[in-house]
Order: C-alpha cells, then sequence, then structure tokens
C-alpha cells in the first residue's frame, strides 16, 4: 500500500485536504488506521504545508482550478480528474463551497485565460468570449454517460470539454 511505504527510500506521506465536514470524519477514521495520513479541515487555498505532488479525483466545479493553482504556488506536479465542469457557471452552486457551508461564493472568474476569451473567429476576426458565453461552454461540457460520449451527436459536447479544460491551464 503506498499510503505507507517506502518509495527509492523516501518515506511517503499523504495529507487529505477536504472542506466537507463528514468527509472529513471518514478521513480521520482512516488516519488512526493507515500510518503518515494526515488530514486538514479547511479549503485549498488555506493550506500551507509544503507538497511535491498534488493529486485531485473528483474537485468539483472550480476546486480543480484551485489545485492547480495551489500545485502552482507549490511548484508542484500535478495529476487533476476534474468534473461537473457545468458547476462553473456563474448561476450553479459552487458545489466546493455550497455543499459545506450553505453559501455559494464564486472565487475564480471564467474565462481565465486570455487565449481562452479571445478566441479567433470566422475571416480572421475576433470574437471574445464573454462570461456569459464561457457559462454555455460549461454547461454543455458537463456530460458523463459514458456509453453515448463517443457518439458523433456528442462531438460537441467533448469540444466544449475539451475548451474548459483547456482554459484552466
Amino acid at each position: 500500500d503506498l499510503m505507507h511505504s517506502r518509495v527509492d527510500g523516501v518515506v511517503v506521506s499523504e495529507s487529505v485536504v477536504d472542506h466537507k465536514v463528514h468527509c472529513q470524519s471518514s478521513t480521520l477514521r482512516k488516519s488512526k488506521r493507515i500510518p503518515n495520513l494526515h488530514s486538514y479541515h479547511g479549503t485549498i487555498q488555506s493550506y500551507e504545508s509544503d507538497f511535491d505532488i498534488g493529486v485531485s479525483l473528483h474537485a468539483c466545479g472550480e476546486a480543480s482550478d484551485w489545485v492547480l493553482r495551489k500545485c502552482l504556488e507549490r511548484r508542484a506536479s500535478w495529476v487533476v480528474c476534474s468534473c461537473c465542469c457545468g458547476k462553473l457557471r456563474r448561476d450553479a452552486s459552487n458545489p466546493y463551497v455550497f455543499q459545506s457551508t450553505g453559501a455559494n461564493e464564486k472565487q475564480v472568474t471564467y474565462p481565465q485565460s486570455k487565449t481562452f476569451a479571445s478566441l479567433g473567429g470566422g475571416n480572421n476576426k475576433v470574437h471574445t468570449i464573454t462570461a456569459e458565453d464561457f457559462d454555455e461552454v460549461a454547461k454543455v461540457s458537463d456530460y458523463s454517460q459514458l456509453g453515448d460520449i463517443r457518439q458523433p451527436k456528442n462531438a460537441c459536447r467533448r469540444a466544449a470539454k475539451s475548451l474548459v479544460e483547456w482554459d484552466r491551464l
């Protein structure tokens, strides 16, 4: 089990950062059984410990963006499995905050990148991607029916998902 093994003579230590109390309770129970597993209750933004690799699974909505920002800040490598891109819309509840506090305070403005915000239009005309445009792209990109995703009719959804992820970089 990598949670408490040695890799090339280096002790592996794991920290779990979660803002939701019920998830934190589960982690605390597991941390008593797994050496080198530490738990931090709070936001990704407020996590101040150093780390070398950031891994996020199902980091809903803008939480994926905060993981990327924290990894860049700490100069850490990262693996991010984002999800729930539709929740990036301005009118959607921010699940990262909403599920744990009931608040809906978005802290990331989309689109993030200048490149995405000024995608080229036809005939070399530049079309500025507005927040409203991004909302629509995020809505279309939020698709997870695996058996149906590769169908030609869903090419637009795949393209939208790629655009949302591209904007994160």
